[in-house]
């Protein structure tokens, strides 16, 4: 049996999405390694409000409201972006990235308007960029276009790939639910953000 030295996680932000993958961390371990053998750990979290990242169980060395001293730090080795918004995300993803760190984010507001650079910035230092759950985060979409179809030649992919989106259209459609209510149901749900608008308009 092969052993691998674990990838060390931090975790930016510890809201409604970063709370979710926190818990993973610290609940069910098993569920973020690799086939038993130890895949991910959980380095750090870095959350405005040190209370409720305390409040999910996460130790205090682990904790911080520093979030640029986590993505320097040399005990990390990949970066979970789930902060939103643009800054301190898009510097901080950017950070990562030109040290040579995989990042993985669901922030929409980056990817759509840094994207090309942070892609650029990951090719010139070998780092993974991943940002498939910020389109459709639990939709897998783009892994399979780039592996598994990557011997057709794919000119377009449309439709609505936004889960809060669907959750939304649904609703009204199906059950005749107003905007409002709807809007209000998802966000009490998780599914979308107190600051909803990255994901509706």
């Amino acid at each position: 049996m092969s052993t691998r030295t674990p990838l060390r996680v931090a975790v930016l932000g510890a809201g409604t999405v970063g709370g979710s993958v926190v818990r993973a961390f610290l609940e069910h371990p098993e569920r973020v390694d690799a086939g038993g053998v130890p895949g991910l750990v959980l380095a750090g979290v870095a959350e405005r409000d040190l209370a409720r990242a305390r409040a999910l169980g996460v130790p205090d060395d682990l904790v911080t409201d520093a979030p640029a001293h986590l993505v320097a730090s040399p005990d990390v080795d990949a970066v979970v972006e789930l902060m939103g918004g643009d800054e301190p995300a898009h510097t901080l993803v950017a950070a990562a990235l030109g040290a040579g760190k995989a990042v993985v984010t669901a922030n929409k507001h980056v990817v759509a308007h840094h994207g090309p650079e942070l892609e650029a910035i990951a090719r010139r230092s070998g780092a993974a960029f991943r940002f498939e759950a910020a389109v459709g985060g639990g939709i897998p979409v783009l892994s399979p276009l780039a592996a598994d179809l990557a011997a057709n030649t794919i000119l377009r992919v449309r439709g609505i790939v936004n889960g809060t989106t669907n959750f939304i259209l649904t609703s009204m459609g199906e059950f005749g639910r107003s905007y409002d209510d709807v809007l209000a149901e998802a966000q009490a749900l998780g599914y979308a953000e107190a600051d909803p608008r990255g994901d509706v308009e």
